[in-house]
């Protein structure tokens, strides 16, 4: 959130300010009504908007009676406040129309002060509407006019926006400096606002490098001063801080204490989409530790925010959070409801591709129902808006939906019908995409023929023509001595510009046949890492037959259908993605969320477990190699948890720095001493994951800068007894 450094609340002053009110005259009432709008604009914004209208309708008639600079001023500050006031609750399209009113008016006066002001206001406002261009650059301006005004405290509240700018870039070097000027600044002139601001923005810089301990001293160290100013909504964002990091470390009571804070004077200060956010947060917490019923509950009271707010996008997300919580508990019919509104907002938002996946995810519930008609004609009209936009993905997905439910049904004609219709569209992907990589290579060979052939015409038309004047030389040679020296000169110049010509347009076609080689050697290891993803996808799915074998085996008819339909879904994402590299970490994620729901079910719920991921990493946006995690899931639940008579733990956690993806995957399971002599007498096959895995990680690694490192630490007890096993894996980032 980006800030307003401009003054403390004292609730004593504004009593006093309301009081001094009476009696006054126009003029002398507006200033006054512009300084309530000030001092209470975060403890109340909505009061604060009403004192700046008063102000503002004051300064108007006025104004209109005298044409006085004076007046415009004062219209130009009452809009700011307004402006201010409505940016505060989020309502940025307020904010940003009166905002620009008060600047139109402060370029008329001019004066650098105001100016300053204004141009920040606006920045901020373009910062909470995500325009970071816009933002930078009027913070920017905001930086230039306030080193004319030569105010220390505004300047340092600017460098602290203009830093959270670079940070929301990632450029966290920028980012830390600007903040530095920032708090330097604040010290100088003892401004316990602007080091507040300081120390939470260089707080958040350190929780992106993975220095949580660090990070919480200075949310500590920024709620500390704001609490003596008593602002109320930059209190809030403090606690909300604090209560990410104790999550981060683990203590998820302590969290749920500084949300539960934070959310208190959210509601205080009517900031309706900051108790929305709020809310989320704790049912994420719940919903982490299983804690269904209050998960939801906090889900539908930040629904019911967002819909008073009419945040079209922000329910869009919150139903399909709820509508994914039902579904975890086989809550059919009220998943169904929530991800038919999710669907309705897509429709009026026109999301054509949100709206296609959505009705793919209606599909499968339908099917999860044994509902298959339904199911069906939910596909089908997927398929319609999928080949409409273009999104060869999706309908590649809906396809071999279709074709698993005909195969359900009986009908193996339509199921080979849509399966084909399938194949089809997955054999053209990758078709496509090798066929642009031939076509680019034969452009490439065939324009170098050419000018192979028109230099070899060029060298024989030059040589033909060299010699038609050697022969007209020698014929002058006989009669003039003079002239035979001249052209003998001539000669040899030419045929030292030819040959110099020549090795240079050797040298050229060398180094491009060096460039064609790498570029061909880069061919090879792309195929060579599909060989090995070839690999390891019959391994991952041989794995799971034989946890359906299982409960066959054991006439367990429920679980084995159970287990079934998590397979499918489960086989229906490795296929999907056999032919990328890398994938969306939220695909990654759904897919370790369903490998080891299957696991738990075959192994009876012997273990539980929490998939913990920091909220500042972008799953969307952000993409790992495919299958990377799960080898080492897996590892931990067949070779450590497995052998455990109950109470096993498994706990995955994902935060990231500014290079990389930091992935733990910890367990309390026997340890690997214990479990390689446990399977020695078991006399069990051995794994070929991990090999598979390690050859995969040894050429994703090759000539990358920035590697993937793996560690496995063995975890011990005080008496050196083995209490489980840890990894470590540290993901480059990537961009979608």
């Amino acid at each position: 959130m980006f800030s307003y450094p401009l003054f403390g609340q004292d609730m004593k002053l504004i009593d006093s300010l309301q009081s001094a009110l009476q009696g006054k005259d126009k003029m002398e009432r507006v200033g006054v009504l512009l300084q309530l709008a000030a001092e209470s604009k975060y403890v109340d914004p909505d009061r604060s908007r009403e004192f700046g209208l008063d102000a503002l309708k004051l300064a108007r008639q006025l104004y209109d009676k005298s044409q006085s600079e004076i007046y415009l001023d004062a219209m130009g500050d009452a809009q700011k406040q307004i402006a201010v006031s409505f940016s505060i609750q989020g309502n940025n399209s307020q904010a940003l129309d009166y905002g620009t009113k008060a600047l139109e008016i402060y370029r008329i006066i001019g004066d650098p002060k105001d100016l300053t002001e204004i141009y920040n206001s606006i920045g901020v406002i373009y910062g909470q509407m995500g325009e970071l261009d816009q933002t930078l650059h009027y913070y920017k301006l905001a930086e230039k006019e306030g080193k004319e005004w030569g105010d220390s405290d505004k300047l340092s509240a600017i460098y602290n926006n203009i830093g959270h700018v670079y940070q929301s870039k990632g450029e966290y070097q920028t980012a830390l400096e600007y903040y530095q000027h920032s708090l330097d600044l604040a010290r100088q002139i003892e401004s316990r606002e602007g080091m507040g601001y300081a120390y939470y923005n260089i707080g958040i810089i350190h929780d992106y490098l993975g220095e949580f301990e660090e990070s919480l001293r200075l949310f500590y160290l920024s709620l500390e001063l704001r609490e003596q100013l008593n602002n109320k909504y930059d209190i809030s964002s403090s606690l909300n801080s604090i209560a990410v990091m104790y999550n981060k470390m683990g203590d998820s009571e302590k969290a749920l204490e500084y949300h539960q804070k934070s959310l208190t004077i959210k509601s205080e200060i009517g900031h309706t989409i900051g108790q929305a956010n709020s809310l989320i947060n704790i049912a994420n917490i719940y919903s982490g530790h299983s804690q269904f019923d209050e998960a939801k509950r906090n889900y539908e009271q930040a629904i019911q925010l967002q819909e008073a707010a009419e945040d079209k996008l922000g329910l869009s997300k919150s139903y399909l959070f709820l509508a994914d919580l039902f579904s975890k508990q086989n809550q059919w019919i009220e998943a169904h409801a929530y991800y038919q509104k999710s669907l309705e907002l897509k429709e009026a938002l026109d999301d054509q591709y949100g709206k296609a996946d959505l009705l793919m995810s209606l599909a499968s519930l339908h099917a999860e129902q044994e509902q298959l008609s339904q199911a069906i004609t939910m596909l089908r009209h997927s398929i319609d808006i999928a080949e409409k936009i273009g999104a060869k993905e999706l309908a590649k997905m809906a396809y071999q939906s279709l074709s698993e439910i005909y195969q359900r049904l009986g009908d193996y004609k339509q199921a080979l019908t849509f399966y084909r219709s399938y194949n089809k569209i997955q054999d053209s992907l990758f078709q496509t995409s090798m066929s642009q990589q031939i076509a680019e290579m034969n452009t490439k060979y065939e324009s170098e023929k050419k000018e192979q052939t028109i230099a070899s015409q060029t060298n024989e038309i030059e040589f033909l023509e060299q010699r038609r004047i050697n022969d007209r030389n020698l014929r002058y040679a006989l009669f003039l001595i003079g002239a035979l020296f001249l052209t003998t000169a001539l000669v040899s110049y030419n045929r030292y510009r030819l040959k110099h010509r020549s090795e240079q347009i050797l040298w050229k076609k060398n180094e491009e046949i060096e460039q064609k080689n790498v570029e061909i050697g880069e061919m090879n290891e792309e195929l060579e890492k599909r060989m090995l993803r070839a690999q390891m996808d019959p391994h991952f799915v041989f794995n799971s037959l034989n946890s359906i074998q299982h409960f066959i085996t054991i006439n367990d008819k429920d679980s084995a259908l159970k287990y079934l339909s998590k397979f499918s879904r489960l086989i229906r994402q490795v296929l999907e993605n056999s032919v990328n590299q890398s994938v969306p970490l939220v695909d990654e994620i759904r897919l370790l969320e369903n490998y080891i729901q299957l696991e738990a079910l075959r192994l009876d719920h012997k273990f539980d477990y929490v998939i913990d991921i920091d909220p500042n990493i972008d799953t969307y946006e952000t993409e790992i190699p495919f299958l990377l995690i799960q080898p080492y899931v897996e590892n931990s639940i067949v070779h450590g948890l497995r052998h455990l008579e109950g109470g096993g733990h498994l706990r995955v956690s994902l935060s990231q720095n500014e290079q990389y993806i930091q992935c733990v995957v910890e367990d309390n399971g026997v340890g690997r001493k214990r479990s390689q002599e446990i399977e020695q007498n078991k006399r069990m096959y051995p794994s070929h994951g991990m090999p598979i895995t390690t050859k995969r990680l040894e050429l994703l690694n090759k000539e990358k800068e920035l590697k993937t490192f793996v560690s496995v630490q063995d975890l011990l007890s005080n008496e050196n007894e083995p209490i489980g096993t840890r990894v470590d894996i540290e993901i480059p980032v990537e961009s979608v």
